[in-house]
């Protein structure tokens, strides 16, 4: 039997990554070319309500290492059409073990985030909303926000938004970074003119347009009298801002059956405001699945001709620490800044997702002709409840030039990784590693900062 590949690859890819939230194959959701799944509640992991007692280790590049005891909380509960999971850590102070760490709870974003997910309707539905931390977050086919993460600052994570529906003839998205004060936000729709609801999925055309804006980035540091960064009463860095904002059309063809793959052609043009340049984007995308090993491939190609002071997916997974300094966390530029001096050229993209039954990875490759600080690698893996077992990777490179670079860890690296193993009925093991950003004062910089985390709860249903 052949299933309906696309919106099928679809809300399984993204029904098992569970709280990744959106590490999305090629297209987006409302561009899910007439899918209508059936909405329901998001598949718990660990229902009920845990605690428990762990370690971690925060070990800076260039600091000293820090190891802090820390009270875990994790709850999963089904609230009619609701799914909620609460998600916290506790870490003290390691001095004197009963003082909570100071910069854990120092910004308001901090207040949001024991929020793992609160989530109506699921991806790949006719609606689906959705609380809590972005990760690997895609807008469309992610030419302008795609990858995106908001938890690189590891003193204060960020806790987003986003949403989507689809009416077959009518999808949308929209998505925002932050609750407790909105920087990045956009919305991208998909409207199909000659919508057959008796139609196959993917078989009809869809024009679309998106915007996405970060309304306080970054423009240029404030430096003082002896040339050197700034800091605000909080320890943030100052900075003059000034609202960015891309925003594009596009078309998606029907799609076109070929050897027994589904290819679904799309273009892009986009522009990035007030003063920046233009992109163009042909993509093509395939889908194709082998019943017999629950094999299902989802694949890209994009081919971009971009004209001065452009930057594709400009919304990328380092952006949060981009914003500031660009192309490395010690240039004197912000990434405005930097667009300045960014020529016309071509760029390419790569990108494939691999599913078999509970098994998910998915590895991009982005390279620019003449602006080689912004190539990207990412790699998203998952493993959903296979014999107890839960796995979630992301990782992200920037700047990557010649092979030997793409694992190499340095200040254009991020990482997380989660393995969450079943001891029995009633206790699970939890550890993580992640490799994010802090500020270091006496260095006036974002410098990375690896911590590891390990943890055993108990608990059950209540």
């Amino acid at each position: 039997m052949c299933l309906p590949v696309r919106s099928t690859a679809l809300a399984l890819a993204l029904g098992w990554l569970g709280p990744l939230a959106a590490v999305a194959p090629p297209a987006a959701l409302a561009q899910d070319r007439g899918a209508t799944a059936v909405v329901r509640p998001r598949p718990l992991r660990f229902a009920g309500l845990w605690g428990g007692a762990g370690i971690t280790l925060l070990d800076p590049e260039r600091s000293g290492r820090q190891t802090l005891r820390h009270l875990d909380l994790h709850g999963e509960w089904l609230l009619g059409p609701i799914a909620l999971g609460i998600d916290l850590d506790l870490r003290f102070d390691d001095l004197t073990g009963l003082t909570l760490r100071d910069e854990d709870w120092d910004e308001p974003s901090d207040w949001l985030r024991w929020l793992e997910f609160a989530e109506l309707g699921r991806p790949g539905g006719s609606y689906h909303l959705g609380l809590g931390p972005l990760r690997d977050y895609r807008l469309g086919h992610g030419t302008l926000l795609d990858h995106y993460w908001g938890e690189l600052d590891f003193d204060s994570p960020k806790t987003g938004a986003r949403g989507s529906f689809e009416l077959g003839y009518l999808g949308a998205q929209a998505v925002l970074n932050d609750l407790t004060a909105v920087e990045v936000f956009g919305g991208r729709a998909a409207l199909r003119p000659l919508h057959d609801p008796q139609g196959p999925a993917g078989a009809e055309l869809a024009l679309t347009g998106q915007i996405v804006a970060d309304r306080r980035a970054p423009e240029r540091l404030r430096l003082d009298g002896m040339g050197q960064p700034r800091f605000d009463s909080r320890g943030n860095l100052e900075v003059a801002t000034e609202a960015v904002y891309g925003w594009g059309v596009g078309a998606e063809l029907p799609a076109l059956p070929l050897l027994g793959l589904e290819l679904l052609p799309y273009f892009e043009y986009n522009r990035l405001e007030p003063h920046f340049g233009w992109g163009a984007h042909f993509g093509l995308e395939f889908a194709w699945q082998l019943p017999v090993l629950q094999l299902q491939v989802l694949a890209r190609a994009e081919h971009r001709e971009m004209g001065a002071e452009y930057l594709p997916v400009y919304f990328g997974p380092l952006y949060e620490v981009d914003r500031f300094r660009y192309p490395d966390p010690g240039s004197p530029l912000t990434r405005q800044q930097f667009l300045d001096g960014v020529p016309a050229q071509r760029s390419w993209l790569g990108e494939a997702t691999f599913t078999i039954s509970s098994f998910l990875v998915r590895t991009s490759f982005e390279a620019l002709e003449r602006t080689e600080q912004h190539n990207l690698y990412t790699l998203a893996a998952a493993i959903e409840g296979v014999d107890g077992v839960w796995l979630e990777l992301l990782y992200a490179k920037r700047g990557v030039r010649q092979f030997e670079e793409v694992f190499s860890f340095d200040d254009r690296t991020a990482m997380r990784v989660r393995l969450q193993l079943v001891l029995g009925a009633n206790a699970w093991i939890d550890a993580q590693f992640s490799r994010t950003f802090i500020l270091e004062r006496d260095r006036r910089r974002l410098e990375p900062l690896d911590a590891y985390a390990l943890a055993i709860l108990f608990g059950g249903r209540f």
